[in-house]
Order: structure tokens, then sequence, then C-alpha cells
């Protein structure tokens, strides 16, 4: 019970550390493109919402990678599940008019393969960080 513990406490530590990251980023790109965010019916900026999509996918397999580089027992499971969160909070969001779906379609089918590839670069490049017990 104890590891399943860490394990939950590191995903989701992963993707609010994901999400605080992308958050700032995201909000220079608003800025930048003031029409990327508005009421449903405003006009959308299509530079600006690929922009915010690229700059999640890329803060979430920053977390992916970190989480399955301090996984201790099954960093792929542990660098997966963040992506997998993430494609859950997607679902749960595509319906309210903040964006048009076509970002939120196009930042779900990212969702898993930014995972994916975040936890291949912490299993190839990045020796694990075992602590002991």
């Amino acid at each position: 019970m104890k590891r399943f513990g860490r394990s939950a406490g590191l995903i989701f530590g992963g993707f609010f550390g994901a999400l605080a990251l992308a958050a700032p980023a995201i909000e220079v790109i608003r800025r930048r493109f003031p029409t990327i965010i508005g009421p449903t019916g405003a006009t959308y900026d299509s530079v600006g919402l690929a922009a915010a999509v690229l700059t999640s996918s890329l803060a979430f397999m920053a977390a992916s990678y970190v989480v399955a580089r301090v996984s201790r027992g099954k960093p792929v499971r542990d660098g997966m599940t963040v992506g997998v969160l993430k494609l859950t909070l997607i679902a749960l969001a595509i319906g309210s008019g903040v964006a048009p779906v076509w970002s939120y379609l196009a930042d779900g089918v990212l969702a898993l393969p930014a995972a994916w590839v975040g936890v291949q670069l912490a299993l190839r490049f990045g020796r694990r960080v075992v602590q002991s017990a």
C-alpha cells in the first residue's frame, strides 16, 4: 500500500506540475494572440490555439519524463498515467465551449504519444533516481 501511495503522489504531482508549467506559457500565448480564448461564439486565432496545444503537449511530455525517472517500480505505467489523466481532463472539458472542438481533439490525440515520448526519453537517456526505502 505504501508503494501505491508513493506512485499516486508521484503521478498527481507530475500532472499538476505540468499544469503549473503550461499555464504561464499558455497565458503568454493568449496575450500574444488575444482571440485564442473567449466566450462561445468568439473568433479564435488558429495559430494561437495550435501553439497552446503544442505547449501543453511539451509540458506533459516533460512531466512524464520526470515521473518515469523518479518512479521506483513501474516507470512506464506511472509516466503513461500522466498522459491518461490529461486525456481524461480533455474529455471532461471538450463540451465547455471555451475553444473550438478541433483544439481539444488535437490535444487529445497528442496526449498519449507525448507521454510515451517522455517515458522513452527517461528510459533511454535518464538515469533513474532510486531512493532506498
